[in-house]
């Protein structure tokens, strides 16, 4: 079991990379949902260092059987991409994670509308990149 479960680890490291030579390594957090009190009219995006931010923006949706990706700040840099809420459903993907010429980050993410969904929800992306004070540039591409 622990063998799967290391191959099943290394196998989302890697392909998280992507294959340029300028990929930045990233986890994606699974089981947060956007508080109700965070409101948005278009695309926030975000880097958040610390605790006590990330709980203005997102709770955790833990269940019987998932809990939430832990997140430890003192490594890690939270990066997230937070659509308005909508009645239609939005799906935000991550293309690529790459060091800029200033050394940087760049994501790369698309937006894609779907269905009507009869009621109003709001998506996310949270993803966890190492600890870094570095810029961080969203684009959204086509």
């Amino acid at each position: 079991m622990k063998r799967i479960l290391l191959a099943v680890v290394a196998v989302a490291m890697l392909s998280s990379c992507g294959n340029s030579k300028n990929a930045v390594a990233y986890n994606k957090a699974e089981n947060y949902f956007v508080n109700n009190t965070f409101q948005n009219t278009k695309v926030e995006t975000l880097k958040i260092d610390n605790k006590a931010d990330f709980d203005r923006v997102f709770g955790m949706a833990t269940t019987m059987s998932s809990r939430p990706t832990a997140i430890d700040f003192g490594k890690q840099t939270v990066l997230a991409i937070v659509a308005p809420a909508s009645n239609k459903e939005v799906t935000i993907r991550i293309k690529a994670l790459e060091t800029t010429l200033t050394n940087g980050i760049l994501v790369k993410y698309t937006l894609d509308e779907g269905k009507d969904l009869g009621y109003t929800a709001q998506s996310s992306e949270i993803i966890t990149v190492n600890k870094t004070d570095k810029e961080v540039l969203f684009q959204e591409v086509f």
